[in-house]
Formats: structure tokens, sequence, C-alpha cells
């Protein structure tokens, strides 16, 4: 049995307990065989407790222009996630991976259909990406049902990227479920125009700059939170946007579903579409939004959406918290085509509604 392999064992019979580090690609190697097309050509891989160190980048399955490389059907498991404690910095998951490589570099790559990611904590500070899921319809790397599960991400630039080299790749039904993201720019961006039927459910985002960024494909969100670090009035919790893609063509996101989620910002907007060629809609149900701007009487934008289709609200409920109770955040809602609303509640200490553009 390989060395890398003896590691795995070890920590999962309890024999060590300090940090140890890991070359995850060769294990993935060791236990699947080569990376490509092939029968019989997936695993499951499960990494005991403990605290692994990851120095380079794991690829698994390789995307880019002439490789044949793709990674099919494979299961990474761990011993649970956990949270990260911030003073001291520790994660009190059963398995932790910590970045310990160069700045600006992905922690983990892949390129294949079927993965599942589960049960793990990522300690990614100083990668510019936790997890990226990466396709290439060109190569014949179609990257379909990648599941991410039960893990928790911290301190990378992007916690997740849905993506491909031409960014009009089909990364396909992509499965988030019970992820929180925390300490990151940005919790999950896609960017590829092919990338639809994901589904995004009970995702914890706590980001610096943006929360979800939708650049290309679909967006369902099931039970999702988002919050802000800091004070960056350019915050945005929710993003649809546009997208060039490699040829030079441009491109913006398709249809938006935001579903029993929670939103608390203390500055920035809380859902924004900004391409006004759009005609993909937007529906919100049972969401709520809480507005906690720390001026006396400040604005804050719920909802700006540009595009040609009218704003689906449904049950949806705006809250508002101040340091001076006399003087309580104001609610904007911007929506030039309409808006078709039902049941949406405005509770009686937010200071004000305006349903008009600023």
């Amino acid at each position: 049995m390989r060395a890398a392999l003896l590691i795995v064992l070890a920590l999962s019979a309890g024999e060590a307990r300090a940090e140890v580090p890991l070359d995850l690609a060769a294990v993935v190697t060791t236990q699947c065989g080569p990376e490509g097309y092939r029968l019989d050509g997936g695993c499951a891989i499960e990494l005991g407790d403990g605290t692994y160190t990851v120095s380079q980048t794991v690829r698994l399955g390789r995307c880019e222009a002439g490789s044949t490389g793709t990674r099919n059907s494979v299961a990474l498991v761990g011993q649970g996630a956990g949270l990260f404690a911030t003073q001291p910095r520790f994660t009190t998951a059963g398995t932790t991976l910590r970045w310990t490589g160069p700045p600006g570099v992905p922690m983990l790559e892949v390129c294949g259909s079927w993965t599942t990611l589960q049960h793990l904590a990522i300690d990614g500070k100083g990668a510019s990406h936790c997890i990226r899921l990466v396709g290439n319809n060109a190569g014949s790397a179609i990257h379909h049902f990648p599941q991410l599960s039960s893990l928790s991400l911290t301190g990378c630039g992007i916690g997740v990227e849905v993506t491909g080299l031409a960014r009009n790749d089909q990364v396909d039904y992509a499965r988030l479920e019970r992820i929180s993201i925390t300490d990151v720019d940005v919790c999950y961006s896609q960017d590829s125009q092919q990338s639809v039927g994901g589904r995004l459910e009970t995702v914890e985002c706590v980001a610096r700059k943006k929360g979800f960024e939708i650049r290309g494909g679909s967006l369902d969100c099931d039970g999702c939170y988002v919050g802000n670090v800091g004070a960056d009035p350019a915050f945005i919790g929710f993003h649809f946007t546009t997208s060039v893609l490699v040829d030079g063509r441009s491109f913006s996101h398709h249809q938006g579903k935001i579903e029993a989620s929670h939103l608390e910002l203390r500055s920035g907007r809380f859902i924004v579409g900004d391409v006004p060629t759009n005609r993909y809609p937007l529906v919100l149900v049972g969401n709520s939004y809480s507005l906690q701007c720390q001026l006396p009487s400040c604005e804050m934008l719920v909802i700006e959406w540009r595009g040609k289709s009218p704003v689906v609200m449904s049950g949806d409920v705006v809250q508002a918290s101040a340091p001076d109770s006399t003087k309580m955040p104001r609610a904007r809602f911007c929506s030039p085509s309409g808006w078709r609303k039902t049941g949406v509640v405005i509770k009686g200490e937010v200071g004000g509604a305006v349903w008009a553009c600023p």
C-alpha cells in the first residue's frame, strides 16, 4: 500500500492528530486509476479524522484544451464538517483540508461528472477558490451531477465557482446542500451559459463583496442565507449579471428563483439584476430581508431589477433594526418592468417603503 493511503488509514484509526501533508491527487490516482473515460473508472475514498495540509492545487480531472483527462464518479467523504472558531482560529470538523500552497490559485478543481464531496471542512485561506467545478464541451468533458454536501468552506477568494473553459459549457445539475461558506470575497459564482438544473439548498453565506453571483445559467436557491462582513457599500447579496464568453460574445444570466431564504445586510444591496435586455424572470417566494444599516434613517435597495420581466414576489417579509429605534432604515424596490406581488409584508419597524427606482 502506498504512503498516501497509509496516512489516511492511520488517521482513520486515530493513531495521529497532528496536521499531516496529503497528496490528495495521488490518493485518487492510486485508488481510482488514471484519468479519462473508461469502464469502472470511479471510486469512493474515505478520509480519516484529523487535519490534512494541501500544498498544491488538487485537480480531479483536467479540462484544458486537447486534454482527455476527465475524472468521473469520484466521491471524497470525510468524518464530518464543522464550523470554524475565530479566536483562536481552528476547525471543529472531523476532517479538515487546510491550504498551505501559494496564494491566488485554486485549492480544488474538478473536471468530470458525478463527483461527490461530503462531510469535510476546507480551510482555504490564501487560495483563489476553495472549489472550482469546470466543464469543457469542446473537449468532451461535460460536467454533470456534481454534489457538494455537508461542507464548511472558509478563507478563499471564492467559495464555490461553476464555470467552463469557454464559459459556454455544460456544468449541469450541480447540487449544493448543507454548506457553510464564510470569510470569503464571494460565496458562489456561476459563469457558464449552459449551467442549468442546479439547486442550492440550505447554504449559509457570509462574504465581503458578494453572496451569489450569476453571470450565466440559472439559479434555484432554497433556504439560503446571506450576510456581509464589514460595511462595503458595493456589497450585493444576489447578483444577476453579464458574462463575456471566450469567443467575445456577450451573454447574461437565466432565470432566478430564491425561496425561503434570509438576507441580513449592514450595507449594500440585497438582490440586483443589472441587464436591461434580459427577459428571464426573477421569482421570490417566502423570503425575509433584514435592513441593518447603521446610519439614522438610512435607505437600502432591497430589490433592483433592470430586466424586461416583472418581478414575482409572494409572501416575502421586510424587517429592520437600527441603533436608534426612532430613525429606522427605509426600504426601496426598483423594477422598471413592474411587479407581481402577493402577500408581501413590510413590518412596522421599517422606516418606510418606496416602490420606485432611485
